[in-house]
Parts: structure tokens; sequence; C-alpha cells
């Protein structure tokens, strides 16, 4: 039998900012996916949960939300969202150790910072993420609106 997890999507910014996460079960009924869309959307789960808001497990997440809102330059916010990718991997490796009989399209290989723009509009930067699978497969991602770029 098959095995499906649910798809988060990328929010439209008003909600992004009216709800204040950036992804969601999205505007229509949830959506099972299975595959490579299963790794990004663990990967990205991970990623975006601010380290220490799970009771359960107070190290799963990141500290890539804090950046939200703060005074970090975006030299030294490109250096803490590496630290982050990494950290992301790490929690994501140890979780998929524990689950057996799992197709390789849906297990981190690797996943690294691509490239990393300063945008001062918002003000903040731009981060685009590599994420490759133990099936030889890749995606690159514009965090965080889970928005693969065309023709990666």
């Amino acid at each position: 039998m098959p095995r499906f997890d649910l798809h988060l999507q990328p929010l439209a910014p008003a909600v992004q900012r009216a709800i204040r996460r950036p992804v969601g079960f999205g505007y229509k009924p949830a959506v099972a996916v299975r595959g490579f869309q299963v790794l990004m959307d663990q990967w990205m789960r991970i990623f975006l949960t601010p380290k220490g808001s799970d009771p359960c497990d107070l190290e799963f997440g990141t500290v890539a939300t804090d950046l939200i809102g703060s005074t970090v330059t975006p030299d030294n916010a490109v250096e803490l969202l590496r630290n982050c990718v990494s950290d992301c991997n790490a929690q994501l490796r140890a979780i998929q150790s524990k689950q057996v009989r799992r197709p390789p399209d849906e297990l981190l290989e690797d996943a690294h910072i691509t490239s990393a723009v300063a945008d001062p509009s918002g003000p903040g930067v731009a981060m685009w993420v590599r994420v490759t699978n133990k099936a030889g497969s890749s995606q690159v991602v514009l965090l965080p609106s889970l928005v693969a770029l065309p023709g990666t």
C-alpha cells in the first residue's frame, strides 16, 4: 500500500503576514504527496520550525525564523542560515535513520545553499537551496517560498 504525507504549500504574502507563517495546507483540501515532495516538506517543516517551540523535542527546528525582524546584517544572516541548513540536514537524517523501508527518493542526501543575495527591499536575504535525495534527484528552492526554480 502506498504511503503518503500531507503537502505543505506556500501561502500568499498577505496571508503570511496575517497569520505569521509562510506555509500551511493551502486554500484547497489537503494534498497527499509522495516521493521528492515528501522530502521537501519534511526538510521545510524542520527548517521553518522555531527551535524550542516543540514541547516534546526542544531541539527540533532551527533558529532561521529568529531572523525575522532582527537587525542582523545580510552577511551575518547568510552565515547563520548556512548553520541552520546544516542543523536541519542533521535533524532530518537522524529522523530518517529511524524510519525503515523509506524509498530513496524520500531520503535526504544533501541540502546546501547555492546562492544568497541581500534583498534591500525587505530588507533581508533571498536564499536558494539545492536539496538532493538518495535517488540522485535534486531541486533548487527559493526559501521560504517553496517554489522550485524553472530549469533545475
